[in-house]
């Protein structure tokens, strides 16, 4: 039997977590069935059982530690900006591009539901607790940077400030420049982040 590549796997995986979140988007969380995913991903029983146990397993996969440092990711390369302006900027495109998607339907009405069974699944509680923190110590680093560069009162405690400013995250995202916008990179980085989850919107009828 020939050997499936990595990039084959990663991708069946995307396959079914995106159905999964149509289902969730569409169904609920809990009234959605594994059989109700193997039919939006067009697979079989046994392909997608293959790979996930469960819809707890599906929701592992997309808030785990992989997405965690997908984000990580572009908090690193905003540290890059010299520009400490350009540098919160650039992170508040990058956060919130996948809000200009047409799926972003889907993936805010499944966020929603995850949230509330965040209350009373432990493995769900599980699979949302490393984002937050990576997030989180992200933001911590770029405060500190920005204290070092004279550009954020080095009096104030780094923490609280990256507390203060992960709310934000919730405020709309600044228009670009047009076609040579130099936050281009850092929102496409945004999106890749999510496109797992961001499906087109008349799926949902």
């Amino acid at each position: 039997m020939p050997k499936v590549s990595e990039a084959h796997v990663e991708a069946r995986k995307e396959q079914i977590v995106s159905a999964a979140f149509l289902c969730f988007a569409r169904k609920g969380f809990h009234p959605t069935t594994m059989q109700d995913i193997c039919a939006e991903a067009h697979l079989s029983p046994g392909a997608v059982y293959r790979y996930f146990a469960g819809k707890e397993d599906i929701i592992q996969s997309a808030c785990g530690e992989a997405q965690a440092a997908e984000y990580v990711g572009l908090l690193e390369e905003a540290l890059a900006e010299p520009d400490t302006s350009a540098m919160f900027s650039g992170l508040a495109a990058a956060f919130f591009s996948h809000f200009d998607d047409d799926g972003a339907d889907v993936y805010n009405r499944t966020s929603l539901q995850l949230w509330a069974e965040m209350a009373v699944n432990e493995r769900v509680r599980e699979s949302f607790s490393s984002n937050p923190a990576a997030v989180r110590a992200g933001l911590d680093a770029v405060v500190r940077e920005a204290q070092r560069r004279g550009d954020i009162d080095s009096g104030l405690e780094s923490g609280a400030v990256a507390s203060a400013i992960r709310p934000l995250r919730r405020l709309p995202a600044p228009e670009g420049d047009g076609p040579h916008d130099r936050h281009a990179g850092l929102r496409a980085r945004g999106r890749g982040a999510a496109r797992r989850h961001l499906v087109d919107r008349s799926a949902l009828a």
